[in-house]
């Protein structure tokens, strides 16, 4: 009990050890199998402290002790401790809480990484869905659940498999790209000139918006119109996982003027963007959408 309160405290806080982080595997290839009778033991034995306390606060251990099949995406304790404050502190108190975040985390079928194919998408225990993208960056192959990389993949069990995140499935993506561009309260000028412009930013796509902030728009005197909103947009779901330095992606801007492309610079974590006349730096990245992801800039990309 007093181990268990001091967990408790650990979870709440975020505090304790840092745990070594596994390395992300060359290759995707072949199963990492397991002499653990279940999922829930494979997340012991791997060390994902934070991960397995919640799911046995929540109850949970005895589903997963099930014959299943299930995929565990199992968050490194890490990963867990740099949600905001508020959500370690409810995952910790609220139980029904706790389950809908933790079944937001297990699928109910095993699924290997070779399944997870771009685009693909999957529901999860809690009913909402999950979807899966690949990269190939610096020559390696990279995997994303909602934008969480998997840094050791197919560890297998009797009764499933876990797959390890380095960051939780949070939040949970409930809008398209329009409405989770019209409820960020940061986002109100570009929400303005979308309105305006027309532009469908609420079909399957996928997307990526690269969008300005309200502090950028202050410094900017440019077009607002149509050619700016479709300048920042590009095809397919990028999230900075995924993308590498010098890499290029057309603009949506093509359909009237040619080949107008945008260029990724990263620099020790750190992203921008950068178009014909200008730069502009990713103050926040990775905010997922149903139909792809959006990252805000602190500066408008004033197109060709």
């Amino acid at each position: 009990m007093e181990y268990l309160g001091i967990l408790l405290l650990a979870v709440t806080l975020g505090i304790g050890e840092s745990l070594e982080q596994p390395q992300l595997e060359e290759e995707f290839s072949g199963h990492v199998h397991s002499t653990s009778k279940t999922v829930l033991d494979v997340l012991k034995e791997r060390n994902l402290t934070e991960m397995s306390y919640l799911v046995t606060k929540a109850d949970l251990n005895k589903t997963l002790a099930g014959k299943g099949p299930f995929t565990v995406f199992g968050v490194t304790d890490d990963g867990l401790s740099n949600l905001p404050i508020v959500i370690r502190e409810r995952l910790v108190r609220e139980k029904a809480f706790a389950v809908d975040f933790l079944k937001y985390h297990i699928l109910p079928a095993n699924v290997t990484s070779s399944q997870m194919t771009d685009g693909k998408v999957v529901k999860t225990l809690n009913g909402k869905s999950t979807c899966f993208n690949d990269y190939t960056v610096g020559g390696k192959k990279v995997i994303l659940a909602n934008g969480a990389k998997l840094v050791t993949v197919d560890l297998m069990a009797p009764n499933g498999i876990v797959q390890e995140l380095q960051k939780p499935l949070w939040p949970q993506a409930v809008n398209n790209i329009t409405e989770l561009i019209y409820k960020h309260k940061a986002l109100t000028n570009f929400t303005s000139y979308l309105k305006k412009s027309g532009v469908d930013l609420t079909s399957t796509g996928p997307f990526t918006v690269f969008v300005p902030s309200n502090e950028a728009f202050k410094a900017y005197s440019g077009d607002t119109g149509e050619k700016m909103i479709n300048y920042h947009v590009v095809d397919g779901t990028y999230y900075s996982a995924g993308l590498s330095n010098k890499q290029e992606l057309p603009t949506h801007l093509k359909k009237w003027i040619g080949y107008h492309k945008v260029t990724i610079l990263i620099d020790n974590g750190h992203m921008s963007v950068k178009g014909k006349k200008d730069t502009a730096k990713v103050t926040t990245m990775d905010l997922a959408a149903l139909n792809g992801v959006i990252h805000i800039l602190d500066k408008v990309l004033t197109h060709p």
